[in-house]
């Protein structure tokens, strides 16, 4: 399986973060400790899949 990710860090934390807005991908334990492993994944303390809101009403917030 390929997939285009981010990985991206702030105050000693790093994520991976993967566009899944088609809700598309299902991702197992193993498969998110498989990617987070540092010595043969790409290294992060967790995966965030970026998806549209649970609740249609919901809107992104954004910081101004």
């Amino acid at each position: 399986m390929e997939l285009e990710f981010a990985r991206l860090r702030g105050l000693g934390n790093d994520f991976i973060f993967i566009d899944d807005r088609p809700c598309a991908i299902e991702l197992t334990v193993e498969q998110v400790a498989c990617l987070c492993d540092r010595h043969v994944g790409i290294g992060a303390d967790g995966v965030v899949l970026v998806r549209p809101p649970a609740i249609p009403a919901a809107r992104p917030y954004a910081l101004h």
